[in-house]
């Protein structure tokens, strides 16, 4: 399984890092609820949750994929029409 990489930012002095959980160095604090990992900020000690971080080159291309397949399907269905308004032409004149 690939290290993921999270952001780690403190909300009171602004201490941030991007790392993976594993290579982070931070003080994990225990928690008695299964609902998130909590770290110690290294400057103030603030408990911060790691944020999953996202590519956005990556979140780029999706857009663009995204937006080329519809403009892909729309030329479709026009191209699609355009053939059934000729097939239906053709067959009811003989």
């Amino acid at each position: 399984m690939p290290n993921r990489k999270s952001i780690f930012l403190c909300s009171k002095c602004g201490w941030k890092r991007v790392s993976g959980l594993e290579d982070s160095g931070l003080i994990e604090l225990k928690n008695d609820t299964m609902s998130s990992r909590k770290f110690r900020c290294p400057q103030c000690g603030l408990a911060i949750t790691p944020r999953p971080c996202q590519d956005p080159q990556s979140e780029l291309e999706r857009k663009f994929e995204e937006e080329r397949l519809k403009r892909e399907n729309e030329s479709f269905i026009a191209d699609s029409d355009e053939f059934r308004k000729k097939f239906v032409e053709e067959t009811s004149d003989g």
